[in-house]
């Protein structure tokens, strides 16, 4: 199953509606259908952007609304008269109201630890694990990150050990800087290691895979490849170029 956002805005009355709906892609991937959806926001109360899924809930950033924690079997029932009503929004964490602004970007890591980055470039560390529950575990401060990625199971060299341990880390990108941040345990989570962009003011989506030691950031036209291995040293180790295009998103698999 995937989720997906949308804006909806019709022309002349100028109605507005930001839903997200859920698709079965198991059962026919070349058509998929609808199986559940929900009303986010209506008259520009918010606009609905990005998602992640994890233990039967969908987490959305909507600008204007903050956090939204969608049920996903709840907006699988029927509404009588077509409509979604809005019953399946069971949670949420309201980041206007702790002055971060509006939520951009958000990364789930170990089904539980919840990364949103605002609109203020703070890093906020949220617990997830009791859903629809959301809890602020840690804002790891300002100018720190508008886009987020993260991955658990990293390995890396123990510098003091050399020892070979795994990590679970949070990769966020504010204004080109690149932040690593060592979120294994979050209550104390720390940044550990940075990087700076080239001509990248900018940042769409970033993914990370622990398997391969890799981060994939996409930055206007072209997508950046950095190398976490040494999560201290983080390395720009490829720029790849998209001929006459501009990237929004990234889908990544096995490096």
């Amino acid at each position: 199953m995937i989720g997906v956002t949308e804006n909806l805005v019709f022309t002349g009355s100028g109605s507005q509606y930001g839903m997200v709906r859920f698709y079965d892609i198991a059962t026919n991937p070349a058509a998929p259908k609808v199986v559940a959806q929900e009303r986010l926001s209506e008259a520009w109360s918010g606009v609905p952007d990005r998602l992640v899924m994890a233990n039967g809930y969908a987490y959305v950033v909507t600008l204007g609304a903050g956090l939204q924690v969608v049920s996903v079997e709840a907006a699988r029932v029927p509404h009588p008269d077509g409509f979604v009503r809005g019953e399946a929004v069971v949670g949420g964490y309201d980041t206007y109201a702790g002055g971060y602004s509006g939520p951009f970007g958000i990364a789930m890591v170990n089904n539980g630890t919840l990364l949103l980055a605002t609109g203020t470039g703070n890093l906020l560390i949220l617990d997830a694990r009791r859903p629809p529950q959301v809890e602020l575990i840690k804002d790891m401060g300002k100018q720190i990150a508008f886009r987020v990625g993260g991955a658990s199971g990293l390995m890396r060299v123990n510098p003091a050990t050399g020892a070979e341990e795994s990590m679970d880390v949070a990769v966020s990108v504010y204004q080109g800087k690149v932040s690593v941040v060592d979120i294994t345990t979050p209550v104390t989570a720390a940044v550990v290691g940075s990087l700076v962009l080239p001509l990248a003011s900018v940042v769409n989506d970033i993914v990370v895979n622990a398997r391969t030691g890799l981060a994939f950031v996409t930055g206007g036209s072209v997508i950046y490849v950095i190398d976490l291995k040494d999560p201290m040293r983080p390395k720009l180790i490829n720029t790849v170029p998209i001929a006459g295009g501009y990237t929004s998103g990234l889908v990544e698999k096995d490096g």
